[in-house]
């Protein structure tokens, strides 16, 4: 790509963000600007996922790992809402890094400071540390490291399995609701529901057991917020489900060879559904890909009530765990929920380790149920890389009697009289 000047940049970026299309023929010019200069973004940040991958695999911690671009609605409401630059803005590229535990957080940061110090292409520029206080205007935690590759910056975060699940709760209830609850839209009780319980979760994630006014207060903010988005929902979203549809296809694609070892893919979802219009499988290659990406922005705009994502993993599973919100709202109380019933849904998650999961996922969503068996080789080399103690995750998994396995060389499929079990555990 010919390289764009940073006011040529700015000036697409006001352009497009202004509510008035004066003048047509600048406004196509300011498009081609900032299609270009975010398609920009796609190959270092792919460069930059393989490469945490690839150090996450040795680190010997249970993770997920996910890639996305910005979305184009997304990024004009940021400059309007901050007032910025479209050259300054650090998260048009980001991954996403979910680990077990907030302590694994601190590890793992400290061990990609190091990985960093051994090459020269990616510099770590920024540093910010959510985790303890959280925004305070929102309650949101996590740990954001900016990275620069190419010149282009990139936007890592990193969670815990329950800071993850306070974010997507939060992605979750907007598409019931209706607005932006991570850019403070919406009632201020909804907003301070969210805030007070990311603060609870954040005290059951230290050991320590919230207060009773603590639990008091989050449960009449529960009961006045759940109220309010029950009105809200004039969309009648809540006719979503989990498409496992999506993640059949997706995955039937990423059997096929990968060059990158990265594969992308469009996600066209419909929030006044709740449903998927279409998944697209996009190119290895970055342009290809990001034309396909525009593409589609165009076709299914966002004021109609759409929302086109560009998203790469090595496995698809992977984006059901980063990108929960996508895949199925069934009713109210899988929007909002008081706090035993919080603690409750912690309780699953925690009830299996991501390596656990993972191996779980990948034999569930490609259906491997009682008679129809996986070689372990092909479970462990290509659905399930990277999990540094595979044999030993699999044993506990056999033990749990949630897999199958007729000898210690398999192959393995998921039990059919756990099949309730398994299910609770998936969803």
């Amino acid at each position: 790509m010919a390289t764009i000047s940073k006011s040529k940049i700015d000036k697409a970026g006001e352009l497009l963000s202004c509510d008035a299309m004066e003048n047509v023929e600048k406004y196509i010019e300011a498009e081609d600007v900032f299609n270009s200069y975010r398609s920009a973004h796609l190959a270092p940040l792919m460069q930059t996922t393989i490469l945490l991958q690839k150090w996450m695999d040795k680190s010997g911690k249970g993770y997920y790992i996910a890639m996305r671009l910005k979305r184009r609605p997304q990024i004009l409401r940021k400059l309007k809402r901050f007032h910025v630059r479209l050259s300054q803005l650090q998260d048009i590229a980001g991954a996403r890094i979910i680990l077990e535990r907030n302590h694994d957080v601190e590890e793992i940061v400290d061990y990609l400071r190091s990985s960093f110090k051994t090459q020269s292409d990616i510099r770590l520029l920024r540093d910010v540390d959510y985790r303890v206080r959280g925004r305070d205007d929102s309650g949101y935690r996590a740990r954001h490291i900016v990275l620069q590759n190419g010149g282009y910056k990139i936007e890592l975060q990193l969670r815990s399995r329950i800071q993850h699940y306070w974010a997507e709760t939060v992605e979750r209830t907007s598409v019931v609701y209706g607005h932006f609850l991570k850019e403070l839209q919406g009632d201020p009780c909804v907003l301070e529901y969210f805030k007070q319980l990311s603060d609870v979760l954040y005290e059951f994630e230290a050991g320590r057991q919230p207060t009773y006014p603590q639990r008091i207060r989050l449960d009449r903010l529960y009961s006045k917020a759940l109220a309010i988005i029950q009105t809200s929902d004039t969309r009648n979203v809540l006719v979503s489900h989990p498409d496992l549809n999506v993640l059949k296809t997706l995955t039937e694609v990423s059997s096929r060879k990968k060059k990158s070892g990265i594969a992308n893919w469009i996600l066209i979802f419909d929030w006044k559904t709740g449903d998927f219009v279409n998944w697209l499988a996009a190119s290895d290659d970055s342009q290809e890909a990001i034309a396909l990406y525009a593409q589609n922005e165009k076709d299914y705009l966002s004021e109609d009530g759409f929302e086109v994502v560009l998203v790469g993993a090595s496995d698809p599973t992977t984006i059901e765990k980063t990108h929960s919100h996508y895949f199925g709202i069934e009713s109210y109380d899988g929007v909002l929920k008081n706090l035993d019933e919080t603690i409750d849904s912690l309780q699953r998650v925690a009830a299996l380790t991501i390596d656990q999961r993972r191996i779980l996922s990948a034999l569930y969503t490609r259906k491997f149920w009682g008679s129809r068996t996986m070689a372990i080789a092909t479970l462990k080399n290509h659905f399930c890389t990277g999990i540094s103690d595979f044999e030993s995750v699999l044993d506990s998994l056999v033990r749990k009697q949630l897999v199958t396995r007729p000898s210690s060389v398999g192959p393995v499929s998921l039990n059919v009289d756990s099949k309730a079990e398994i299910d609770s555990l998936m969803v």
